[in-house]
C-alpha cells in the first residue's frame, strides 16, 4: 500500500470514528421555543406562502414578510399581528430588503414577473399603491 493510500485510509477511519462518536442531541419543542405556540398568520392563512422575512435593522420588532400570493405584510410587534402594506395589483413578492439609509426608509421587493419595486414608508396607514415605484 502506498504512503498516500495509507494516509487516506487512516484519515477516513479517524473521521468515521469522530463522526460516530458525536452524541446525538434531540431538542424538544419546549426547549426550542419556550412558551411560544405555533399558529396561523395572515399571509399563510389566506393561501399564500411566506417567501421572505426581513426585520428592520434598527428596530427588531418591525418585521416585513414577502409572500407568493398575497403581497407584503408588516408587523410592529414581532409578528404578533400583521397588516398588509402592499396595494400593487401584483402579489408575488419573493424577496424583500429594507434600506434605512434613506429617510423615510425604503422597502424594496423583488417580484416574480414584474421586476423590482420599492415603497416609501411615509404614508399614513402604510405603503399605498402611489408610494410604490418600479426599480428595475
Amino acid at each position: 500500500m502506498s504512503k498516500i493510500n495509507r494516509l487516506t485510509f487512516l484519515g477516513s477511519a479517524l473521521l468515521s470514528v469522530l463522526v460516530n462518536a458525536q452524541e446525538k442531541v434531540i431538542l424538544k419543542e419546549k426547549e426550542l421555543f419556550g412558551d411560544i405556540k405555533a399558529r396561523h398568520i395572515d399571509p399563510a392563512l389566506m393561501g399564500g406562502r411566506i417567501t421572505d422575512l426581513q426585520t428592520h435593522p434598527n428596530n427588531n420588532k418591525v418585521i416585513y414578510t414577502g409572500t407568493a400570493g398575497v403581497g407584503v405584510y408588516r408587523s410592529w410587534d414581532l409578528g404578533e399581528t400583521l397588516e398588509m402594506v402592499s396595494s400593487l395589483p401584483v402579489s408575488q413578492f419573493y424577496h424583500l430588503s429594507i434600506d434605512t439609509d434613506k429617510v423615510p426608509y425604503h422597502v424594496y421587493g423583488g417580484l416574480q414577473d414584474n421586476g423590482s419595486w420599492y415603497g416609501l414608508t411615509k404614508s399614513l396607514g402604510g405603503i399605498e399603491s402611489r408610494d410604490w415605484t418600479r426599480g428595475g
